[in-house]
């Protein structure tokens, strides 16, 4: 066969309708296996509450973000080792992706419709794209951010065991979109771009596994027996061109080949048959391929159009409104490229196909090719509405983050105009004009974009128009957690406090530990003067977790204030144990002390309490009579002062320092 120079291989595009092979048999069989234990996986959760955490690989960008070692994870770590052995088996026999393309590819046959695979050499590139962008770059960025900073290690977190979840949905989209991803990845993409059009176009994991398969031994191979009958590549469902490569390699060397085994089925010859050998890596060339049966590319300037129609229309979808996902944009992205392209064809070519339509002939455009460019046009003016909402909603995020904004502007007496820099200003007021047109433009009323809109009005001093929106937050979202958070805070701000109470409770009701809402649930019980409770609910958490340092401080102050100090004490002393640099808890302690006439441990409490966070105004208040106690005018004149000034308010700082004036000017 090494002397052969110029063979005919027979291609068609005709929809023929092939009896299943023996291995297609197998791989169905599989494939359905494979569906009946997901949906025996669901089941079990819906009865039992907890399972055995998805078993899918987008599942592993949790592990490296956050440590958690799960069942995704793990299956796609042995997966990408199984496939740089065995080749992408994985991909044809055991994914749910191949399965909905496949069910879809054979319905078209059935209606007598076998879609051309679009074979754009730039968009092959998209997988592995979005596979560095998933699984890659968080990890680099991670690395980035502590080496940077070797101070911030929560970027750099412990392995933890993630097998047993009860959020098992969690990770995944809705219901609408999960049925959607169906329709655009099955039957879209397979009828747009081919069969097996989101493996090559669309799939971050097929991205690697095209990469690793480059380097397994087991390939498809072929001896000396083969005729080039060219059934091989006709049999072939992932538009590999089978027939070339065994005459040009001896071997398939196509990444995209899934070891489906249906060419080795089909072949007259039975000359292909798997086998270990020599890699896909720089094979050797045995044979040249005739040109004209070779498969054709794509001219320079359509694979440029893909392209920046890919770029455009992922930008445009992506995210939007805070619902479609990665993957079903990057599919519905390709797909709306190549409709670009293919209305360019229009106004450029004399005959224009799509698909099985013929949409232009001999230069004029036929009537269904009024109906394409009609269907066309209206997808790129939708696409130019969503990207003009989501160009403000890039910068509105982009200046939102850049704000800076904390917990400062949930104080009583934050004022917007005294304790806001001019460029945390000019970051709130282009953020909030951003938000603002996203909203005015949006079809669609988003949770997020008025969560974002609630905190910029907040920063801009207008707390009922920032009430308003995270109203209407909690309106569109009633079950996430955040905004029945924020609706807490706002209401505790203007002290509705029962509300206040009532929307806490509801945001940890549902999500369990969360921990900033259930402080500040006890710390709104406080400020409601509602002492008895606020310490039994404190003492409820530390029996729950007797790790808490803040609850162990919060129940401290409380007691201290309830004039319980042995209580006070025990809990204050705790909660340094526990974290050490907790300086306000050193601060009640240090007041504790001097209740009981302690000054040198007095002193010592609330000296470390202002080397950790100097801005403590009670601790700098009471480290000055401390030192008054003991007779040490210049060190209590020197922290009087400093809590006058971090306090121009406080009259008692004001008349202890005026005081100290005035012992000083007694002293000979």
């Amino acid at each position: 066969m090494a002397n052969q120079t110029h063979i005919s291989l027979p291609v068609s595009n005709e929809p023929v309708r092939r009896p299943l092979t023996r291995a297609a048999k197998w791989r169905m069989t599989s494939l359905i296996t494979i569906h009946l234990l997901m949906l025996i996986h669901i089941a079990y959760w819906m009865v039992v509450g907890t399972t055995v955490s998805p078993v899918e690989p987008s599942e592993a960008m949790e592990t490296l973000k956050t440590g958690a070692i799960n069942a995704g994870f793990v299956f796609f770590a042995v997966s990408i080792l199984a496939t740089l052995i065995f080749g992408r088996f994985f991909c044809g026999w055991g994914c749910h992706m191949i399965a909905i393309q496949d069910l879809f590819g054979w319905f078209l046959k059935r209606i007598g419709i076998k879609p051309n695979p679009l074979r754009s050499r730039v968009l092959m590139l998209v997988p592995l794209g979005m596979a560095i962008y998933m699984f890659v770059l968080p990890v680099v960025y991670r690395w980035w951010v502590v080496w940077w900073d070797p101070a911030r290690t929560s970027y750099n977190p412990e392995w933890t065991n993630a097998f047993i979840t009860e959020g098992f949905w969690k990770t995944f989209p809705g219901w609408v979109f999960s049925v959607l991803t169906v329709v655009i990845a099955g039957f879209g993409i397979v009828y747009f771009l081919g069969n097996k059009g989101f493996c090559t176009y669309a799939c971050p994991y097929g991205g690697v596994f095209a990469v690793v398969e480059k380097a397994s031994p087991l390939r498809v191979r072929v001896s000396d027996s083969c005729i080039q009958s060219g059934e091989c590549s006709k049999a072939c469902g992932s538009n590999v061109r089978v027939a070339e490569e065994v005459l040009a390699y001896g071997m398939v060397v196509d990444p995209g080949c899934m070891k489906c085994a249906d060419c080795i089925s089909s072949c007259p010859t039975s000359a292909l048959s798997f086998g270990f050998g020599s890699t896909a890596v720089l094979p050797k060339t045995r044979a040249e391929i005739p040109s004209d049966a070779k498969a054709p590319g794509l001219p320079l300037v359509e694979e440029l159009i893909l392209l920046a129609g890919f770029g455009f229309f992922l930008f445009a979808w992506w995210g939007l409104y805070g619902n479609f996902p990665f993957l079903l944009s990057t599919g519905m992205a390709c797909m709306l490229a190549y409709v670009v392209l293919v209305l360019v064809r229009l106004f450029r070519g004399g005959n224009v196909s799509f698909q099985n339509l013929t949409l232009k002939e001999n230069g004029a455009i036929r009537p269904i090719g009024r109906v394409f460019m009609v269907f066309a046009g209206l997808l790129v003016v939708a696409s130019m509405h969503n990207a003009f909402v989501q160009y403000h909603r890039y910068m509105g995020n982009w200046h939102f983050g850049k704000t800076g904004a904390g917990d400062e502007v949930w104080e009583p007496n934050f004022d917007p105009q005294q304790h806001l820099r001019a460029i945390v200003k000019r970051e709130r007021d282009i953020a909030f004009d951003h938000y603002s047109k996203q909203e005015r433009w949006s079809l669609i009323d988003t949770a997020m974009v008025n969560r974002k809109l609630a905190w910029l009005n907040l920063l801009r001093g207008d707390d009922q128009a920032g009430e308003d929106a995270i109203r209407t937050a909690v309106r569109l979202a009633p079950e996430w957690p955040i905004v029945r958070y924020d609706l807490a805070r706002f209401l505790s701000k203007r002290r509705a406090y029962d509300e206040s109470i009532a929307s806490f409770r509801k945001a940890i009701e549902l999500k369990s530990s969360y921990h900033e809402a259930e402080h500040q649930l006890g710390l709104t019980m406080m400020a409601a003067q509602r002492f008895e409770e606020a310490l039994t609910y404190f003492e409820d958490m530390i029996e729950h977790s007797h790790a808490d340092a803040q609850a162990h401080y919060h129940a401290g102050a409380i007691a201290l204030n309830l004039g319980r100090r042995t209580l006070a004490r025990t809990h204050l002393e705790k909660a340094i144990e526990l974290d050490p640099k907790l300086a306000p808890a050193r601060e009640q302690l240090g007041l504790l002390l001097l209740t009981e006439s302690k000054v040198n441990e007095a002193i010592e409490q609330l000296k470390i309490a202002v080397e950790i966070d100097a801005s403590l105004v009670l601790a700098q208040y009471n480290l000055g009579v401390a030192y008054f106690m003991r007779r040490d005018f210049t060190n209590a004149r020197i922290h009087a002062k400093i809590a006058a000034d971090l306090n121009p308010t406080d009259k008692q700082a004001k008349d202890f320092l005026k005081m100290l004036d005035q012992q000083q000017t007694r002293q000979p």
